[in-house]
């Protein structure tokens, strides 16, 4: 069966309440960043952001995991710093900028 977009929509204001860093917004303005949010896949092992990259974009996983890896000056190999989950985020610079 599919979804209707009011569906898609009612969906995903209550993943974002569900979101701690969301959870004191308005319904008002929920349903604004849920009406502009957009749903991405990555693939297992795919680089979301590269260290030192300037983002653009701010992450909520909703589903699977993420894992954070910092590689440090003159290693060649990252090191895992941890694992993200549903309702974890990243790239909350993305919303700091005026652009």
């Amino acid at each position: 069966m599919m979804r209707t977009g009011l569906q898609r929509l009612e969906d995903n204001i209550n993943f974002l309440r569900s979101v701690p860093l969301l959870t004191e917004l308005s319904n008002e303005v929920l349903a604004k960043i849920a009406d502009v949010l957009e749903v991405e896949f990555y693939p297992v092992g795919a680089h979301i952001i590269r260290q030192g990259a300037s983002g653009d974009t701010f992450f909520i996983i909703s589903g699977g995991s993420v894992k954070v890896t910092q590689r440090l000056p003159g290693r060649r190999d990252e090191d895992e710093i941890r694992t993200l989950q549903r309702g974890d985020y990243f790239g909350e610079q993305a919303l700091l900028k005026e652009d």
